[in-house]
């Protein structure tokens, strides 16, 4: 995320992809960089992992490859997809042509593996294909309690967490590919009857999901209000941006995110 004037732009650097105010492109800023998106839970999934990033996608041509095994492609993912994309879940011939060129996805084949093959190893060895065969720069891990953790004998979890993400990383590095990891809290987020702000240290490996990654975004959501607060927690690259918050807006009709108020400056935390 690279700084910008308005916070609708500041969001838009790490989650649009869009141009910054140099034009140059943000992909240029975090190939091989990964990133941890953590939500809080909600009795309505809402899916903000892969919507800021596709909602402006036809002027965001990045190839991306999406591994999301709590929602069959067909039609579940595509509609949402097209829903994001365009605002609508109609057939658009422009919006499927951008999800055919742009988005390659990781589907479980039921004949080929179980699901306790579905490892991190397995995911990126897919995700190494798709660079060869698409070119794609963005990979998006959603959510992360479905992958199957392979730990290696004695390895405690915390130790599997720290290879994993430089696993991650490593891929990222040498390919060139923004590495984006979403996930839900493990940890109790109330406190005296009232639920508080989770942090990036209420994931399962808690303090290497703070380390290690090298941007975080927590997304603290008001399901009744279809209200949220996007979290700028971390960001390790002064050029990439700033820490800070935002209030967006969910509509459920077009699956989008809007900001509250345009007028609003983006709150700064230091």
């Amino acid at each position: 995320m690279s700084c910008a004037a308005s916070p609708a732009a500041a969001v838009a650097r790490l989650a649009y992809l869009r141009r910054d105010l140099s034009g140059q492109r943000l992909d240029e800023n975090l190939p091989g960089r990964i990133h941890r998106d953590h939500r809080n839970p909600e009795p309505r999934q809402i899916d903000v992992g892969s919507q800021p990033r596709l909602q402006h996608g036809p002027r965001s041509p990045l190839a991306r490859v999406i591994f999301s095994p709590e929602m069959p492609t067909v039609p579940h993912l595509r509609d949402k997809l097209r829903r994001i994309i365009s605002g609508s879940m109609v057939p658009d011939v422009e919006t499927d042509r951008f999800i055919e060129s742009f988005c390659t996805f990781i589907d479980h084949d039921p004949n080929d593996a179980e699901d306790d093959d579905i490892t991190l190893e397995w995911i990126i060895e897919k995700a190494r294909d798709a660079v060869m065969r698409d070119g794609i720069r963005l990979l998006i891990i959603d959510p992360w309690n479905e992958v199957e953790h392979a730990r290696k004998r004695d390895e405690t979890t915390a130790e599997y967490i720290g290879r994993a993400i430089r696993m991650l990383k490593q891929f990222g590095r040498q390919y060139g590919v923004v590495v984006i990891v979403l996930a839900h809290p493990t940890k109790d987020i109330w406190e005296r009857g009232r639920q508080r702000t989770p942090t990036l240290y209420d994931i399962d490996g808690s303090a290497h999901w703070f380390n290690k990654p090298d941007h975080g975004i927590v997304i603290e959501r008001d399901a009744v209000a279809n209200e949220a607060t996007v979290h700028i927690a971390k960001v390790r690259f002064d050029e990439t941006g700033y820490r800070g918050a935002i209030k967006m807006r969910f509509d459920i009709a077009s699956q989008r995110y809007t900001q509250l108020d345009e007028n609003v400056q983006l709150e700064l935390v230091t």
